[in-house]
């Protein structure tokens, strides 16, 4: 731990990995609930319900042509730029959805936006590591940003106390602080 710690304070550009791949985890705060307030906004039933999971699993099957692309010119930044931006899109359009349209639209975006942070992340951690450290490296970014996966709880806590709005806010601030971040990445 202490060197993992010694590690961490002496590498700017881990920490700036990490900060970008922590808050793109901001989604969680909001996704888990966005299909609530979908229910309240639409009739929600089984064909549209799983309407929104196959578009989810859609957006990222066609999103990983774009992302094989560009990780194979080595711009595993700029998948990070996109990826990051599609989730602040999707929160935005989630906040002003109406119809299943536009919520299928949002977990398509969702769905692309999970594939690419998840690709850039790893890329970007293999080509900042050292590679006599790769395996330090790669243990501390899954465990770091892996807290980022009780966000949901943060979210449940702000809707109970709150509203959507704050809901949406919070995780695009969130987004948006993972987007500034990821300017600063190394390719």
């Amino acid at each position: 731990m202490h060197n993992s710690w010694t590690l961490l304070k002496g590498d700017k550009d881990l920490q700036i990995q990490l900060k970008t791949f922590l808050f793109a985890y901001g989604y969680l705060i909001a996704l888990p609930f966005i299909i609530l307030d979908a229910q309240t906004k639409i009739d929600l039933d089984g064909l549209a319900i799983g309407s929104l999971i196959t578009t989810q699993m859609v957006g990222a099957m066609l999103s990983n042509f774009l992302w094989g692309k560009l990780s194979s010119n080595g711009l595993n930044k700029l998948t990070a730029n996109i990826s990051i931006s599609l989730q602040i899109i999707a929160i935005f359009i989630a906040f002003n959805a109406s119809t299943l349209y536009e919520y299928m639209f949002v977990f398509f975006l969702v769905g692309a936006a999970l594939d690419g942070n998840r690709i850039a992340s790893g890329n970007l951690i293999l080509a900042l590591a050292p590679a006599d450290k790769r395996p330090v490296y790669v243990a501390l970014q899954i465990n770091i940003i892996s807290f980022g996966l009780f966000f949901s709880l943060v979210g449940g806590v702000i809707l109970h106390f709150f509203n959507y709005t704050i809901l949406y806010s919070t995780a695009s601030a969130m987004l948006f602080s993972s987007l500034y971040f990821s300017f600063k990445l190394k390719d």
